[in-house]
């Protein structure tokens, strides 16, 4: 009988020794997986200014292509055919920068709300 008491009382500490590892466990992956969630949304809410202010920027490409039309043909009513040129090419420049930028922006906002 007292073989089996002896059995018993390490089967039994065996089992609370298994269950504490497992639950120190749990509070190690519980407390990493809570610090990635903060960090994430941090990062996202980062990305998220980025994605907004490359947004504002193509006001200002808008603008600098408005600007770069107006002044060229401005330039071509003068006949100074170098400005002219030079203001199409600054123009086209603003028009490329411009959608590229948009697009740049909407893809990181998309991507970040996916998350």
């Amino acid at each position: 009988m007292s073989e089996l008491k002896t059995v018993y009382s390490k089967l039994f500490k065996t089992e609370l020794a298994s269950q504490k590892v497992e639950l120190a466990a749990i509070d190690d992956i519980e407390k990493i997986l809570d610090g990635a969630l903060a960090k994430q949304r941090s990062l996202i809410a980062q990305g998220l200014k980025i994605s907004e202010g490359l947004l504002a920027l193509t006001a200002d490409y808008q603008k600098a292509l408005s600007m770069s039309i107006d002044s060229a043909n401005k330039a071509k009513d003068l006949g100074i055919a170098d400005a002219e040129k030079m203001f199409r090419v600054r123009a086209e420049e603003a028009k490329d920068f411009g959608g590229i930028v948009g697009k740049v922006s909407n893809q990181i906002e998309s991507a970040l709300r996916s998350i």
